[in-house]
């Protein structure tokens, strides 16, 4: 995993200062699983990817699907465990805890930029 953050790609303003990059094909196959509830400003983006599953999971996620360009596609809320979720054209899947990205204001057509490092 790549440390990092995600920011707006209009305003600058970080949206997730603890984000990770899952590159790997182990890593991306991973996701979450077995790992502890995300807090309010981690994230994990996986790219490539298109579609996510939660089985075993034990916590709900909020979903964004990105294109090659980092904009937003397509929006999930509250997916609990044991469910499926796909977007036709994502080139990439932002994971957050359940109410981060509507809490962020993460809609539809706003671009997401990945930067690695942490926030200073």
């Amino acid at each position: 995993m790549i440390a990092g953050r995600i920011r707006d790609g209009g305003s600058g303003v970080c949206l997730f200062a603890d984000a990770s990059r899952a590159n790997g094909a182990l890593e991306r196959m991973q996701g979450l699983l077995g790992r502890p509830e995300l807090q309010e400003d981690q994230a994990l983006l996986i790219a490539p990817c298109s579609s996510i599953h939660t089985f075993f999971m034990h916590y709900p996620l909020d979903i964004a699907y990105l294109d090659r360009t980092g904009s937003v596609l397509k929006t999930v809320y509250d997916i609990v465990p044991w469910r499926m979720s796909a977007c036709m054209g994502a080139a990439a899947v932002l994971e957050t805890r359940a109410g981060a990205l509507a809490h962020r204001g993460v809609v539809r057509g706003q671009q997401l930029v990945w930067e690695a490092g942490r926030a200073a």
